[in-house]
Formats: structure tokens, C-alpha cells, sequence
């Protein structure tokens, strides 16, 4: 029985890396405007979140593309489609040509990744809030790599590894000390910044806490 090509909508590397680097860039640019423009502590605590949704919806589908994946007995078959910025491409891996695989999820996309024996590596990133195949083609691989006679190897993501855990203990403190300290201390914040780091902590510790609940 031949399979169905699963559609899914990636999110280029451009966009993930405009992304990322507003979410740091965002907040201090905040305070600089309040501290420089502004006598209003409000509209300095807006500054960011205006500017990141702008942002994002800017790029919003400026980075997208379709990918179409084929998940088959004898491996994967990828259609890469065409857009502005490159053009139609097919790939192909054999199952006894991928060493392992990867599905993390991040704050904002989830990861997926495969590499080959051979060194090389095919990986894209998908937004949660798309309405596409995604999770169809997940259910699909994991099922075929099961069956298959290779052994394809699942790579821990970093919430799996010790590295993770001591990490999210260390942003598990910041999280309890930084409101007492702020508090106590009397000193300014911009309400951005806090967001931007308490809602990628907060991710990030109940991710490594729902792995380990799984053990």
C-alpha cells in the first residue's frame, strides 16, 4: 500500500535566527527608548512586545515554505517546493542510510533532524500553530523506525541530558530569586525582558521535568 505525502509547513532558518536574535535585541532596546525618550514607564513595558509582533508578523510568511514528505518502507522521500529564495529539490534517504534522528521541541517551533552515516543532514523547523500534516508524519516515522531492521538511532534532546537538568535547576532559582531580589533591591525592570526570559525558562524546566517524569 503506498503511503501519503504529509505536508508540512517549515519555518526557514531565517526566521528562526530573526527570531531568536529579537527576542535578546527587543528588551534592551526598550530600556533605551524609555530611559532616553520616554517619562512613561508604561509605554517604555510596551516598546518590546509591540515591536516583536511586528516583527514576526512581518516575517510571517515571508519564511515559510511546503515541504512533502513521504515516509515509505524503503525510507524517505522529500520534496522541497519551490519559493522565492530556492528552488524545487527531491531528497531521498534509504532507512540504512540514516545513523539517527532528532524531534525537539523549542519555545516557539519544534526541530526535526536526521543525519547519515555518510555526514550528511536534513533538518527544518515547524511553528506549533501550523495546521498541516506534522504530527502525522511524527506518528509515521517513528512508527517505520521501529520496524525497520536498521537501527536508527534517537538522539537525546538537551531536556534528556544531565547538562539540561543542571540548567533548569539553575533557572528554577533565578525564576524564585530574581522577584525577591527586584523587589527587595527597588530596582527598574522592563517588563519585555522579564517576559522574554520568564516564559523560555518556565519552557524550558517543565520540559526537562516532563521528560524525567517519563523515565
Amino acid at each position: 500500500m503506498k503511503s501519503k505525502k504529509c505536508k508540512i509547513i517549515v519555518d526557514s532558518r531565517l526566521r528562526f535566527i530573526t527570531r531568536l536574535s529579537f527576542a535578546f535585541i527587543l528588551p534592551f532596546l526598550g530600556i533605551m527608548i524609555y530611559a532616553y525618550f520616554f517619562d512613561n514607564r508604561i509605554v517604555g513595558m510596551l516598546v518590546y512586545p509591540v515591536l516583536f509582533f511586528f516583527i514576526s508578523f512581518f516575517t510571517k510568511n515571508l519564511c515559510k515554505s511546503n515541504l512533502f514528505v513521504e515516509v515509505t518502507q524503503f525510507g524517505l522521500i522529500i520534496y522541497e517546493e519551490k519559493t522565492f529564495f530556492k528552488k524545487n529539490k527531491k531528497l531521498n534517504f534509504e532507512w540504512s542510510e540514516i545513523e539517527s534522528y532528532l524531534i525537539r521541541s523549542d519555545l516557539y517551533f519544534e526541530l526535526f533532524r536526521i543525519d547519515t552515516f555518510d555526514k550528511r543532514s536534513f533538518y527544518f523547523f515547524h511553528n506549533y500553530y501550523e495546521k498541516d500534516d506534522f504530527d502525522k508524519f511524527k506518528l509515521q516515522f517513528k512508527k517505520k523506525v521501529k520496524l525497520t531492521e536498521n537501527n536508527v538511532e534517537r538522539k537525546k534532546t538537551v531536556y534528556e541530558k544531565k547538562s539540561g537538568v543542571f540548567l533548569a535547576v539553575i533557572l528554577a532559582i533565578i525564576m524564585i530569586v530574581l522577584p525577591i531580589v527586584l523587589f527587595i533591591q527597588k530596582l527598574e525592570f522592563n517588563l519585555g525582558a522579564i517576559f522574554v526570559f520568564y516564559s523560555g525558562a518556565l519552557f524550558f524546566v517543565i520540559q526537562v521535568y516532563l521528560k524525567f517524569k517519563k523515565r
